[in-house]
């Protein structure tokens, strides 16, 4: 007797896929290190005068007591958390450091009194809240697209606002900043100094998990780029634009009687549509501008965009 072989069941690739082996924290610390120096070159290229910075990235682990003790030197420090997540670091900038671009940034030459004062001046205030939000923007990049980062505190003593406690044990992870593109940072030279990031080794590569579980993927990406008009497919494509610049009516009579030399009085518009897609029905309105000057020519300076697509 024949016996017919037992249907086996069909899953889904997803329940059957081999669970994700969880990544080393320190290679994946080290990572967002790197990734957070990357992205503040550009931003710290504006409070320095437009020339980009070299920034690199040093990975430690301390305890948390060692970390949160600063000896009573003088130094900012801020607190930057996730938007969404329960989650955050501290990030501190000595006071030298601090104070050289504060002066700089009121177009000093960027030297510091020695000693330092015991304080920060009531003056460096908006200077270090511009520096704390440029170093959100950098934490929330190298964290990946979709995650956002503010700066929540800024102290002049780090044990005020670390998140957490004095048993943990922190990644410090150590920002230097050489300010000669291509110089090696060294720590006798005034154009060197450095930003502390500290996180609890826990807290951080949860952190992290979380940020990449989160990530937009691959398919999602690909399509993305496929159905935009920024994309290699669409970007490339040259679209005809048109911008009238005055629309008259003449009688059939007068426009019978036109010859060379004749002057017609053309009534410029101020507020000169700018369309695509050819003449006619097809047209479509995309934006308004007035017109004016660019290098000897003239041009329309846009004024508004059109996201109606409206006829001429």
């Amino acid at each position: 007797m024949n016996r017919a072989h037992p249907t086996k069941a069909a899953h889904c690739a997803e329940l059957l896929r081999e669970p994700r082996a969880a990544a080393d924290p320190a290679i994946a610390a080290e990572a967002f290190g790197k990734a957070f120096a990357a992205a503040l070159v550009q931003p710290l290229a504006s409070l320095l005068g437009g020339k980009a910075p070299r920034v690199t990235c040093k990975l430690e682990r301390a305890d948390a007591s060692v970390c949160v003790t600063d000896g009573g030197a003088l130094a900012a420090h801020f607190l930057l958390e996730d938007d969404v997540r329960p989650h955050a670091i501290v990030a501190t900038l000595g006071g030298a450091a601090a104070l050289s671009l504060c002066d700089r940034a009121f177009g000093g030459t960027g030297e510091t009194a020695d000693p330092l004062p015991e304080t920060m001046p009531m003056s460096a205030n908006l200077m270090l809240d511009r520096f704390g939000a440029v170093l959100a923007r950098a934490c929330g990049s190298a964290l990946g697209e979709g995650n956002a980062v503010s700066l929540v505190r800024r102290s002049d003593a780090v044990a005020r606002i670390v998140p957490f406690g004095r048993i943990a044990e922190c990644f410090v992870l150590t920002l230097e900043v050489s300010e000669e593109a291509g110089a090696a940072p060294d720590e006798n030279a005034s154009a060197s100094w450095s930003i502390r990031l500290i996180a609890d080794v826990p807290g951080l590569s949860a952190w992290l998990r979380a940020a990449e579980d989160s990530a937009p993927s691959a398919a999602l990406d690909k399509t993305d780029q496929t159905t935009t008009t920024t994309s290699p497919i669409f970007g490339e494509i040259d679209l005809p634009l048109r911008a009238t610049l005055a629309d008259i009516k003449l009688p059939l009579s007068r426009l019978s009687r036109l010859s060379p030399g004749d002057e017609i009085p053309l009534p410029l518009r101020r507020d000169v549509p700018l369309t695509v897609g050819g003449r006619g029905r097809n047209a479509r309105i995309i934006a308004h501008g007035t017109v004016g000057n660019f290098d000897d020519r003239a041009a329309l300076r846009l004024t508004r965009i059109s996201t109606q697509g409206d006829r001429p």
